[in-house]
C-alpha cells in the first residue's frame, strides 16, 4: 500500500497517486503516510473546505514561520487545482500547474513559496488540506488567480472579497527566495 509521486513542471511540487482500493462498499484511500513521505516532510494540521460549483479559492500561501508544505486532495466533487511558483530566482517562477482532482485520484504536494488555489467544477466539492505547521491568518498572502493566466470554467465564478483583492502576480512583492525554503 503505497502512494506514487511524480515531479511536476514546478520544482518541488509533486503530483501523487494515492493508494486506493475500491469494492462494493466504496473507496478506501490512503493519500499520505509519514513512513513514505517524499522529502521527509512532517504534516501537522488538517482542515477542509466544501464549495459549490463555480467557487474559486486562492491563490494562497503562508509566509515566514508559517510557510510549509501542503498536501491537498478532494474527498467529494471535482476540482481544477492550481499551484503557482512565487519563489524569486526559481527557474519556474510564475509558472502554474493545473491538476484535476477527483476522489480516490491524485493529490498535490505544494512546496513552501508556492501559492495554491482551485476551482470547484462540481457541487459539494470537499478539498482537504494537510500542512506542515499551523495556519496563521496574519501570515496568509497570495496573488489574484486571474493574474496567473487562469480562466474559469464557470461563466460566473464565485470569489471571496478577500481573494478578489489579492495583488496581481506582476505587482506581488514576493518574500520567498529560491533555495531558502
Amino acid at each position: 500500500m503505497s502512494s506514487r509521486w511524480e515531479e511536476s513542471l514546478i520544482s518541488g511540487a509533486l503530483i501523487g497517486s494515492a493508494f486506493a482500493a475500491e469494492d462494493v462498499r466504496g473507496f478506501f484511500v490512503k493519500p499520505w503516510t509519514s513512513k513514505e513521505s517524499p522529502l521527509g516532510i512532517h504534516l501537522d494540521e488538517v482542515f477542509y473546505s466544501t464549495s459549490r460549483v463555480g467557487v474559486v479559492r486562492g491563490m494562497h500561501v503562508q509566509k515566514g514561520r508559517a510557510a510549509g508544505h501542503r498536501l491537498v486532495f478532494v474527498t467529494s466533487g471535482e476540482a481544477r487545482d492550481f499551484v503557482v511558483d512565487l519563489r524569486v530566482g526559481s527557474p519556474t517562477y510564475g509558472r502554474v500547474i493545473e491538476t484535476l482532482l477527483v476522489p480516490g485520484g491524485h493529490c498535490v504536494l505544494v512546496p513552501p513559496g508556492c501559492a495554491h488555489g482551485f476551482e470547484s467544477v462540481k457541487d459539494a466539492t470537499t478539498m482537504v488540506y494537510i500542512q506542515e505547521g499551523t495556519h496563521e491568518p496574519g501570515l496568509d498572502i497570495g496573488v489574484h488567480w486571474t493574474s496567473c493566466g487562469l480562466a474559469p470554467k464557470s461563466s460566473s465564478p464565485v470569489v471571496s472579497t478577500r481573494d478578489d483583492a489579492l495583488p496581481h502576480l506582476k505587482d506581488f512583492h514576493s518574500p520567498f527566495i529560491w533555495g531558502e525554503a
